[in-house]
């Protein structure tokens, strides 16, 4: 009543007519995008319009994609909600006139939705926001269908590495998920099961700072804030002119310089540190003899001065090196 005493009766209308002339726009163009599935009741006359990221629906490879349909596990259905999901919000962040939500319906799960009729009023949606979102869908389906197909690759080559260990989690939108155990086995072999933990803890850390100051375009980052694995990196979405076996080995080879990198300053360190205790002990052993030498009436403050005064005591001046290769003083 207040809308209608507020807009009028030719207002309503025409904003109704909008909202559908908006949705029919978009649904036009969703019919002709590859890997897209719609999910409108009735296609002429909803005002809303609600749609996927569906691999198995592409007009070019359709055989492909029907095989792997009658396989669908959970898994893969939380993949696909994970991968809607980062679709919806890149298309609300890169044109938020369009006001595009995400929902979760029972069947279809995670899908992104359109609904001018609701969001068009206050946000000023119009027809070049229609446009300009397909644009941004354009760009995005490839990306996300490229990281698709080559998530299973990325998992062979990590499991087929030394040194790496694939993690696996449905709920990351990206290639995939790598953690670097290197030799740790070997290495901390009877110790404490905490030592290597921490250990592999800094070496991933610092693999992580190495990749992000790589030259490329793809993004690695700890995942999320409250996520279930720790001392991981999460790869995101990658293109088609990505080498995944490069890639794996690229982060095998990073993590290796780094372990050996580490080890190299923790023998280093140990060397120091052991070379400062047999200082110590030659400085005490450099102290008891010439106490000897000098005598005990020497020691005493006033005696020491006299005696020095008249019989001076030449001592021959020892000096020592620490050989920080060998570790020898």
């Amino acid at each position: 009543w207040l809308s209608l005493q507020y807009l009028g009766h030719d207002g309503i209308v025409q904003r109704i007519k909008h909202a559908s002339q908006l949705s029919q726009r978009l649904l036009e163009n969703l019919k002709n995008q590859d890997f897209i599935r719609t999910s409108v009741e009735d296609e002429f006359s909803s005002p809303v319009v609600v749609f996927k990221f569906s691999p198995e629906k592409s007009h070019i490879d359709q055989m492909l994609y029907a095989a792997q349909l009658s396989s669908v596990t959970g898994n893969e259905r939380d993949v696909g909600d994970t991968f809607n999901q980062w679709l919806g919000e890149q298309l609300a962040q890169l044109v938020p006139a369009s006001g595009v939500d995400l929902v979760d319906l029972e069947d279809e799960g995670t899908c992104v939705r359109f609904s001018p009729l609701m969001t068009s009023a206050v946000l000023g949606t119009e027809v070049q926001d229609v446009d300009q979102l397909m644009d941004c869908l354009k760009m995005k389906v490839p990306v996300l269908n490229c990281t698709l197909q080559l998530r299973e690759e990325f998992e062979q080559e990590v499991k087929r590495t030394v040194g790496l260990s694939y993690v696996e989690d449905f709920t990351w939108p990206g290639l995939g998920v790598v953690r670097y155990v290197g030799s740790a086995e070997t290495r901390y072999k009877g110790q404490n099961e905490e030592t290597p933990e921490k250990d592999m803890e800094k070496i991933n850390s610092s693999l992580l700072k190495k990749l992000n100051e790589l030259e490329s375009d793809l993004l690695f980052s700890l995942g999320p804030e409250f996520g279930a694995e720790k001392n991981c990196i999460y790869i995101g979405m990658v293109t088609e002119d990505l080498d995944v076996s490069e890639l794996v080995e690229m982060i095998a080879a990073s993590g290796r310089e780094i372990e050996e990198n580490s080890r190299l300053l923790e023998n280093m360190t140990e060397v120091v540190r052991k070379g400062i205790q047999d200082a110590q002990v030659q400085l005490q052993k450099a102290n008891e003899e010439r106490l000897l030498e000098e005598g005990l009436l020497r020691q005493i403050p006033v005696v020491g001065s006299v005696m020095n005064w008249f019989s001076p005591f030449h001592a021959s001046p020892k000096g020592q090196t620490f050989n920080l290769t060998a570790g020898e003083i």
